[in-house]
This record gives C-alpha cells, sequence and structure tokens, in this order.
C-alpha cells in the first residue's frame, strides 16, 4: 500500500519482483496468522483505536520475539515493541 500511495520509492508494477527477491533471502520468511496472533493483536490497543494491519504487525513481532523496522512512532511506543528504525 506505501508504494501504490506513493509513500515509498517502489514502483507499484514492479512489486512481485520485489517480493520475490526479498523471500529469496533466507534471512526472510512469511510467517502465518495464528489465534496466539490474533489474540495478541486485540489486546494491544483496548481503549484506543488502531489500524487493524498494524495491530497485527505489531502482535506477529510480539509473538515471534523479533524487534519491527518501522518508522512508525504508535507501533514503536506499543508496550513490548522493539524497532530498529
Amino acid at each position: 500500500m506505501l508504494a501504490v500511495r506513493g509513500r515509498v520509492n517502489v514502483n507499484p508494477l514492479r512489486l512481485p519482483a520485489v517480493f520475490e527477491q526479498a523471500f529469496s533471502n533466507p534471512a526472510v520468511s512469511l510467517q502465518p496468522l495464528t489465534p496466539e496472533i490474533g489474540i495478541r493483536a486485540a489486546q494491544l490497543s483496548p481503549g484506543e483505536p488502531m489500524d487493524p494491519a498494524d495491530q497485527l504487525i505489531a502482535a506477529t513481532a510480539l509473538v515471534l520475539g523479533v524487534p519491527l523496522i518501522t518508522s512508525d512512532d504508535r507501533l514503536r511506543s506499543l508496550p513490548g515493541v522493539r524497532s530498529l528504525w
């Protein structure tokens, strides 16, 4: 979505090649959406509206114990979330 909206410098028509290249790296893996991640996502922001996709991204990082690469201050400020950027 960021590429389609022009917020990152990637030609939207090249996205399939970008994803193919990213996932050919053995250090990158696609993770399934699990019930544990869904439950953790629902617990992230009970009193304040939050983008559901952001909740799932943050919950996935928390459940897997990995840092996020994001400049989104809201995600970075969630309890327990570590970020590299």
